[in-house]
């Protein structure tokens, strides 16, 4: 199930979907904008249906890919930051109103011996009427003492504009939460 919403809306309704990576290959851009898609609970004014446009950008301002999507977002709902599965976890700080976000999220992970992919995401955005706008800029940068590190893995930078529509109201049921927010540990205690 695709469940998107750039970073509040990002941070909202979220591309659920678990991301594998091959062994020694750090997760690409557009699948860290995946993992890193909710941390806060998203204020009820984003609550919806949108119809979605994006534009990818790298970070000298080249224009990339555009693409279409829906998305519903969850107000009063809230998300976790990483795709299940993925071995990235990230740690995101920012704030919230009823308009506007900031969110800054970073996370590391270990390629191999001596090598660390290091990841950061900055998103901003606002909703005004029936319209969202979000900017977030995914950078990914490499260090260790491996000295294949740095001239076998590139550092990369892309900017993702994303600009949504409300269509209607986000349908109840999905997002209805009929469990229970608990560790995998806790559900096994209850049927023991």
């Amino acid at each position: 199930m695709r469940r998107l919403a750039t970073t509040l809306v990002l941070l909202s309704a979220v591309l659920v979907t678990g991301t594998a990576f091959a062994a020694n290959q750090p997760p690409t851009a557009d699948q860290i904008m995946k993992m890193v898609r909710a941390t806060v609970v998203v204020p009820v004014d984003w609550d919806g249906t949108y119809d979605v446009f994006d534009s990818t950008y790298d970070c000298t301002g080249a224009w990339l890919a555009n693409g279409t999507d829906a998305d519903t977002i969850c107000g009063g709902k809230d998300y976790s930051p990483s795709a299940p599965g993925s071995p990235v976890t990230f740690d995101c700080t920012g704030t919230t109103t009823a308009t506007t976000f900031e969110m800054t999220c970073t996370a590391s992970w270990d390629l191999y011996p001596n090598c660390t992919a290091n990841f950061n995401v900055a998103s901003n955005g606002t909703i005004s009427g029936g319209t969202y706008f979000i900017v977030s800029v995914v950078r990914i940068t490499y260090s260790g003492t491996d000295p294949y590190c740095s001239v076998y893995n590139t550092p990369t930078c892309r900017q993702y504009n994303r600009h949504g529509t409300r269509t209607g109201p986000a349908p109840a049921d999905y997002c209805a939460t009929p469990t229970r927010r608990t560790s995998w540990g806790q559900v096994k205690t209850f049927y023991r």
